[in-house]
């Protein structure tokens, strides 16, 4: 149960850091072009 309870709250964590990563990226990309 507790292992569980761990690997539900990393999984949230990889999504939320993967989408801050891409949204970083889409900047970054939008920065360079102007």
């Amino acid at each position: 149960m507790n292992m569980l309870h761990y690997f539900n709250r990393n999984n949230i964590l990889h999504i939320v850091y993967s989408k801050v990563y891409y949204i970083n990226k889409m900047i970054a990309c939008l920065s360079i072009e102007t």
